[in-house]
């Protein structure tokens, strides 16, 4: 039997790509590992059912009940339940410039990358748009208090994607998938009167403006989200996996809206967190690595707190229920900048078009400049792109291997480095999930009741430990991308920004603003009682 529809709500937009985009598709092709997705007539989408899934996981993080009576449920047992009264329709992707990201997991004993685990994925890049298009339809059922409540929940995921809250697509802690929605248009359609169905076919159906029915930031997933300040000491950049024709090593690059820019991806800034963060545990906790997980990459990264921080692979356990750990920590590609120079002939207009532009003129390169750079074939003409550019400080940099036999260069190992130098760099931004960290506690317990074991305290220890990561990263211990044993990647921390949104806990209160210069700079109370829910934790919770 049809349901009866009493009206509905369209909503359209542009999804705008804040980080680059990872929207997998089945099987792959000769050029990577993890292909896009293709429609039927051969253009990147993105399936309806991924950016479903990603909105109603969200809706269900702040409301679960409301939830159901909006994108629907089944029971596992009966037949009460009932379809979505959501429509969500595939979003055709209107961009062909594709990029190849390598990944790899590094072996915890030697230093190197893992055996078996190198990988490359085609991603989208930063400032493409998706255009997309829902209704949610009202059930004639429903009392106007009902559909009211529904209201506000549907405007509260709405508000979220034009706050670029929600992520989409694969490798979202890992700096991909951040989207804001722009452009937003909803209207209301009336399905029961005569009136209603005449303005449809008018196109005089009435705007919406879900502003006045939900405050934006109440009631907000509870997170942390996290603004690093800083700046390079020497050079930093990531290793490209191609090379020029005058230059062997070089940064990797991004699209951003058109242009091209030197890029730190966010996962190499969670890799050499989760190693320090590896560290710490080892340390404290007296783990050495087992010499029978040499070969073992799975087993080398199963730490305590690590799993449920960083996320884990899904496993089968002796009910073969598949476990696995979503990350609860998220950190953004890091993008870097045209500097500005002293005797720079930006004018006040200029600098005040290129804001209006989304900073777009701020960033490096064009594609063709940097094919300049690819395909230079001598040292001076590589140095009049980079003069050309305003790369002044940009340097090659020579390096070659020691003979130990004769002290003197050994053949074949001499080879270039394209340095980046007076470089400016965006903010580092994280976020933390810390609903996601009492969910993997209530879990945790969960399972050690079963086992007759007592329970944990794992949420406020985890983020501890995040904190003294942190702390490291400030007090410029932790250097970042290639070359970091041989003097490149130092940094240091200007400024931390910490937003807390949506803090249920009066211990962690103080995170809901804060500025810090120094990790000292944190309440002081704060402080302490994470240090005694740490020790605790170390203790095996006595």
């Amino acid at each position: 039997m049809a349901r009866k529809i009493r009206s509905r709500y369209k909503i359209t937009g542009n999804l705008t790509t804040i980080s680059p985009i990872h929207i997998g598709g089945v099987g792959g092709n000769a050029d990577t590992d993890m292909a896009l997705a293709v429609n039927g007539e051969g253009k990147f989408y993105l399936p309806a059912t991924s950016l479903a899934g990603a909105l109603r996981a969200y809706m269900a993080t702040l409301n679960s009940k409301i939830t159901n009576k909006i994108w629907g449920f089944q029971e596992k047992e009966g037949d009460n339940g009932h379809a979505s009264f959501v429509i969500v329709e595939d979003a055709v992707i209107n961009s062909a410039i594709v990029e190849i990201r390598d990944g790899v997991a590094i072996d915890r004993y030697s230093g190197t990358a893992a055996e078996g685990m190198k990988f490359d994925r085609a991603i989208l890049p930063k400032g493409v748009k998706i255009p997309i298009s829902l209704i949610l339809e009202r059930d004639a059922k429903l009392s106007d208090s009902e559909w009211q409540e529904c209201q506000n929940a549907f405007a509260q995921l709405i508000t979220a994607l034009e706050e670029g809250e929600i992520y989409l697509g694969g490798a979202k802690s890992r700096g991909l998938g951040r989207v804001k929605l722009y452009d937003t248009r909803i209207i209301e359609e009336d399905l029961l009167s005569p009136a209603g169905i005449l303005n449809i076919l008018k196109n005089q159906e009435k705007t919406v403006n879900w502003g006045k029915v939900y405050a934006s930031g109440q009631n907000c997933q509870n997170k942390l989200d996290i603004t690093i300040k800083w700046s390079p000491i020497g050079s930093v950049m990531v290793k490209s996996e191609g090379d020029g024709m005058a230059v062997d090593i070089l940064p990797l690059v991004s699209g951003v809206s058109g242009g091209l820019t030197f890029v730190i991806p966010g996962s190499s800034l969670k890799g050499v967190w989760r190693s320090q963060a590896e560290r710490i545990i080892r340390t404290v906790c007296n783990h050495s690595l087992n010499y029978e997980d040499k070969d073992k990459f799975d087993q080398q990264v199963k730490l305590e707190l690590i799993k449920t921080l960083f996320g884990a692979p899904a496993e089968l356990d002796e009910n073969q229920n598949q476990l696995g750990y979503l990350s609860c920590l998220a950190v953004d590609d890091c993008f870097a900048k045209k500097p500005m120079t002293s005797n720079s002939s930006v004018s006040i207009t200029d600098a005040t078009q290129k804001s209006e532009n989304n900073g777009k003129d701020e960033y490096l390169m064009t594609s063709h400049q940097w094919a300049s750079i690819t395909e230079a074939t001598s040292d001076s003409s590589l140095r009049n792109c980079l003069n050309n550019m305003g790369l002044k400080d940009t340097q090659l940099g020579y390096h070659v291997g020691i003979d130990r036999w004769t002290g003197s260069g050994a053949e074949g190992f001499l080879y270039t480095t394209l340095e980046p130098f007076g470089v400016n760099w965006e903010n580092i931004e994280i976020s933390l999930n810390l609903h996601r960290l009492k969910q993997y506690e209530k879990l945790e317990n969960e399972r050690l009741k079963k086992e007759n074991l007592p329970p944990k305290n794992s949420y406020l220890p985890t983020l501890a430990l995040f904190l003294l990561v942190l702390r490291d990263f400030m007090e410029s211990k932790i250097p970042i991308g290639f070359g970091v044993n041989r003097g490149m990647g130092a940094i240091q921390v200007e400024k931390v920004e910490i937003n807390g949104k949506g803090i249920d806990n009066d211990d962690l209160k103080a995170l809901s603003q804060a500025t810090l210069t120094s990790f000292y700079d944190l309440d002081n109370n704060l402080l302490t009682n994470l240090n005694s829910h740490w020790k605790s934790w170390l203790n095996g919770g006595k």
